[in-house]
């Protein structure tokens, strides 16, 4: 009983027109220490009361409604509504609750009302037509009391006047009504108020009946909640009619606005406000026309054909105004996997992709330990140069893989290389002083770098941040420098060579984040920005690349030291090679 769903049966009586109406609105959200408190009774309420005053002929005078109060206040509410009920008329009584009971007892707060002693008083309340709504956990037990069942929807035949007294629960007996986050209200109130604004007009006639009504959220209800921990929720019911007259609930062609589907439209129609909350819910047939009453705003509205394929409009609805709305006004859109029954929610797709990226590696600590390698030339008045850094665009390939939409992974190599090459001379002077030579170096330096990557991350799947992605991960950097050397002197008429070998393995962190957009299902293009983040220069590690070069190092190797912490941005574009989705 940690939640409940809910009752709101709201008529308008077509075959008793003259008929006043009166309406007793009762919630409390406190069922006392033993229970949860209930979230959403004060939005049931007033979903509840618009819907009476707006669509069923309620006058906003004549709908009391009181919270978290106990039971001398709603004898209280009942004796003030006996008082301005007109005499030698016909009148109808509306009474819903909402909030916590049981078999036995409505739960206000820490006070109990017995079911037996709120029947009795609304089934002696003085109306031709009594109608009683209990939105709570076992709230079935009413009808229990006096023969009711657990059925499928019911009907009126076709008379043309009805007395009596009718009396409608969220839950059977031995069920708990049941509230929802997603849709703010109690799960029957929601599906019930769409009925009332035209989901539930199975006719097409504009106006919503009772079974029309009852058929509709009874289904929706039973949908809903069939895989919910709280277990499946069935309304129930118990009427005692007499008379003539079919039972309408609510009449949309009478200043209604919102929108009119006209015949071109059909399928499995939903409508979101500008909140993304779901406003309708209906199947419409080709050819007939359906109201949807609406308040002004924003609508998008998503229609789905019998050829599995999705469509999708917005329309604007101003203050008194109906929008006309035709297929010819929608746009086709991918549809949406959903899950299939007996099918996990577990969903992958792998790609391959090609990355362009913009990187900076700033080889300040390598170019120095080079120039301290090198330092015995500057006797010649030689000073090489070497690179100091590896600026600019690179290319890469990768793998790319999302599990449940929101979890990746990325595995990749790029690489990138330089090359300079350095003609140097100078001169030197021998003991005495008395003659110069010449020198030259030539140096030939090559620089080659390959990045393999590893990340994980999510990609955020919400409304307001649909596409971003934030990252972390590790890179390992491949080293491979050759530099050939070769030095001439004049004075000894002679050259020397030394070849240079320097390679092996830097593992750095990285951190990052940026923006994925999916197209034409396994397209992806995305934009990413990250920091890589090195504390201080470091020798190469050995591992596999100790000897790649057939060599030991040299204690000369081992003083070069490397620093590639910096940013780099990138564009990738990939292609999915293999998807996974529900019931494939």
């Amino acid at each position: 009983m940690n939640s409940r769903g809910t009752l709101l049966f709201i008529l308008l009586l077509a075959g008793v027109t003259s008929a006043a109406r009166f309406a007793l609105l009762i919630g409390n959200a406190h069922g006392g220490s033993d229970v949860v408190t209930l979230k959403f009774v004060d939005n049931d309420l007033k979903a509840i009361r618009s819907t009476l005053s707006g669509y069923c002929g309620f006058s906003r005078e004549n709908i009391i409604s009181i919270t978290g109060k106990g039971p001398a206040e709603v004898d209280e509410a009942l004796d003030r509504l006996r008082c301005v009920l007109p005499e030698g008329e016909e009148n109808l009584l509306l009474l819903y609750y909402t909030g916590h009971a049981d078999q036995e007892n409505l739960k206000m707060g820490e006070t109990r009302f017995p079911i037996t002693e709120m029947k009795s008083r609304f089934s002696a309340f003085p109306a031709s037509i009594r109608i009683g709504i209990f939105d709570a956990c076992q709230s079935g037990s009413f009808t229990r009391l006096k023969g009711g069942k657990l059925a499928e929807p019911f009907l009126f035949k076709d008379m043309e006047k009805i007395k009596g007294e009718v009396i409608l629960s969220s839950s059977s007996p031995t069920e708990n009504a049941q509230e929802s986050d997603l849709y703010g209200n109690s799960i029957f109130t929601f599906h019930f108020v769409n009925a009332l604004r035209g989901s539930g007009d199975l006719s097409g006639d504009g106006k919503v009946t009772l079974s029309e009504a009852y058929q509709y959220t009874y289904n929706r209800t039973v949908s809903s909640t069939a895989r919910t921990w709280g277990g499946v929720q069935h309304p129930s019911y118990q009427f005692r009619i007499q008379g003539e007259g079919d039972v309408v609930l609510a009449d949309l062609t009478v200043g209604t606005m919102g929108v009119l589907l006209e015949g071109s439209v059909a399928g499995d129609v939903a409508m979101f406000d500008s909140s993304n909350n779901i406003v309708a819910d209906c199947a419409k047939e080709q050819g007939s026309r359906m109201i949807i009453a609406l308040n002004p705003g924003t609508y998008q509205i998503v229609v789905g054909t019998s050829d599995s394929r999705k469509w999708k409009t917005t329309v604007a609805v101003r203050e008194k105004e109906l929008v006309t709305v035709q297929m010819k006004q929608f746009q086709k859109i991918d549809p949406e996997r959903t899950l299939h029954k007996g099918k996990t929610d577990e969903r992958f797709r792998i790609g391959v992709a090609v990355v362009g990226v913009y990187g900076r590696f700033d080889l300040w600590s390598y170019a120095a330990d080079l120039r301290s390698a090198f330092a015995g030339f500057n006797r010649f008045g030689i000073a090489p140069v070497f690179i100091n850094d590896m600026n600019g665009p690179f290319g890469g390939i990768g793998l790319r893989i999302r599990v449940r939409e929101c979890y990746i992974g990325s595995f990749g190599y790029s690489w990138l290389s330089r090359e300079r090459r350095g003609h140097y001379s100078g001169s030197f002077s021998t003991d005495g002083g008395d003659r110069d030579y010449g020198a030259t170096l030539d140096n030939d330096e090559r620089f080659a770098l390959g990045i393999f990557e590893w990340g994980t991350g999510y990609h955020f799947t919400q409304r307001y941040v649909r596409g971003l992605v934030l990252q972390v991960g590790m890179n390992c950097y491949r080293v491979d420098l050759s530099m050939e050397s070769a030095f001439a002197d004049e004075l000894y008429d002679m050259t020397s060579s030394v070849d240079y070998r320097d390679g092996g393995l830097l593992w750095l962190p990285w951190i990052g984040g940026g923006y994925s957009y999916t197209f034409a299902r396994n397209f992806e293009v995305a934009f990413f920005a990250r920091y890589r983040y090195q504390r201080e220069p470091k020798q190469l590690g050995p591992g596999i690349f100790e000897n790649l070069f057939g060599n030991e190092p040299s204690d000369d190797h081992r003083k070069l030291s490397y620093n590639f912490r910096g940013i780099d941005v990138s564009l990738a574009v990939s292609v999915n090679l293999i998807w996974r989705g529900d019931g494939e």
